[in-house]
């Protein structure tokens, strides 16, 4: 059994769904569920995506073992402003915090930790913190007068984790699709 399929199994029979009700609910066979289990058949993105959505998965660590044939969009004229300055703002930052020398040996998930936390421009842990703090007044029944305490700034500190986390695999992921799209790109050039 391959690594996708194994994930697959456990994360069924953690949910206690046979593969015959989670084959009705995605509609599909519960023979293509086991072979998918099996490893010996992938499921095309629109029903991995249903499968990962059903038994409540991570599609990033679930991807990352399956062999998918994903198209890049089309790009469009706002997002590709953003991704340039992003970018734009991300290498700013990285000069100012890396000697080109130690940028080398950096885990590259630390460091796109370090720049989506630390980037001012970027306003990621800004906009973070600021959401953290509004829910936490209005879970407790704190006032919101704009002051971030140590209580709401910490009590989110599990969900911001993983927030990165998820933030830095996603980033990761793009970056592997798009160094498929310039390889087919380069082939088809030839």
């Amino acid at each position: 059994m391959d690594n996708l399929g194994k994930k697959l199994k456990e994360a069924r029979k953690r949910k206690n769904i046979t593969q015959e009700e989670l084959a009705k609910r995605i509609g599909i066979s519960k023979h293509a569920i086991a072979k998918y289990e099996q490893g010996q058949r992938e499921p095309n993105l629109k029903i991995l995506t249903s499968i990962i959505d059903e038994l409540e998965m991570d599609f990033w660590e679930v991807a990352q073992d399956a062999n998918l044939e994903i198209e890049a969009a089309p790009p469009y004229e706002e997002g590709i402003k953003f991704g340039d300055e992003v970018y734009e703002k991300a290498m700013k930052k990285l000069d100012g915090m890396f000697k080109e020398k130690d940028i080398k040996y950096l885990d590259k998930e630390e460091m796109l930790k370090k720049v989506l936390c630390e980037n001012r421009d970027l306003g990621v842990n800004r906009r973070l913190i600021s959401m953290c703090h509004r829910e936490y007044c209005k879970r407790f029944g704190v006032e919101n007068n704009g002051v971030i305490s140590f209580d709401s700034y910490t009590y989110f500190d599990d969900f911001k984790r993983e927030f990165y986390d998820d933030l830095v695999r996603a980033l990761l992921f793009t970056v592997e699709l798009k160094m498929k799209e310039a390889e087919d790109r380069i082939k088809k050039e030839n």
